[in-house]
């Protein structure tokens, strides 16, 4: 198990211009909806918002 996952954060998926987000349950899902924008040719990265508000940038 990973650490992010311990933590119970939430994680969104972002795109660069034009803007999408996408909610995942888990860093596994996030990072498939990554794959699956990059496969379409945008920039994506997860975004993990712990229980008190932190927010990391995970690449």
């Amino acid at each position: 198990m990973e650490f992010c996952e311990v933590m119970k954060m939430k994680y969104t998926v972002e795109t660069a211009y034009p803007y999408e987000f996408v909610k995942c349950k888990t860093l596994v899902d996030a990072r498939k909806q990554v794959r699956k924008f990059k496969k379409e040719g945008k920039h994506a990265s997860i975004i993990a918002v712990t229980e008190n508000g932190n927010d990391y940038i995970v690449e």
